[in-house]
């Protein structure tokens, strides 16, 4: 019997999925290449901002969160989830979706209790639904639930901003630059 010697086995198949480019030393994703040495892509989104504002990032946690086209963002599951509401709906509530290091997500509104249509498809995504009162970044965090990550359909606001910064909770999320608004019994965003 033969001793196998590990790096003479040729290996193609790299991380979720990618084809290992023997020429180029890349891995390739369909729409564009992945460069393991700097852990980014090398060419920009295809989609352009719409998959976020990082247009060379790979995913949030690789390990965790399946990304084989090299196109998907959490933001882009905020805005899926936010179009499912009714237009009026879209105007008057937030949406937002939390990330935690294990790539488990999270969804919350700025209602009591996220509505029936998101909440349906959040567990069609294996999603975990987050209830509570107040602006749905707060919701998210005042959960427990150790996110690292949490975007939203409308800009931050300054409390919610100062908030996730105190939780070291990271967002794509643009800022509004004011502070929130009273919620639903008087209360703001600030503090858990």
């Amino acid at each position: 019997m033969e001793k196998l010697v590990v790096n003479e086995v040729e290996q193609n198949l790299r991380l979720q999925g990618q084809y290992f480019d023997v020429e180029t030393g890349l891995h390739y994703n369909t729409f564009r290449y992945y460069d393991p040495e700097i852990g980014r892509f090398i060419t920009q989104d295809p989609i352009g901002l719409e998959g976020g504002f990082n247009l060379y990032q790979y995913a949030h946690n690789p390990a965790a969160w399946i990304d084989p086209w090299g196109l998907s963002e959490l933001l882009d599951l905020v805005n899926e989830a936010h179009a499912l509401l009714d237009p009026t709906a879209q105007k008057l509530k937030t949406t937002a979706l939390g990330m935690d290091s294990k790539g488990g997500l999270f969804i919350a509104s700025s209602d009591k209790t996220v509505p029936k249509i998101q909440r349906e498809w959040a567990q069609g995504k294996g999603i975990n639904v987050v209830n509570g009162q107040g602006h749905a970044e707060k919701t998210i965090i005042k959960a427990g639930k150790g996110a690292t990550n949490i975007d939203a359909s409308r800009g931050v606001c300054l409390n919610c901003e100062h908030l996730m910064k105190e939780h070291g909770v990271k967002t794509d999320t643009h800022t509004t630059g004011k502070k929130s608004r009273k919620r639903l019994g008087g209360s703001t965003c600030s503090g858990i």
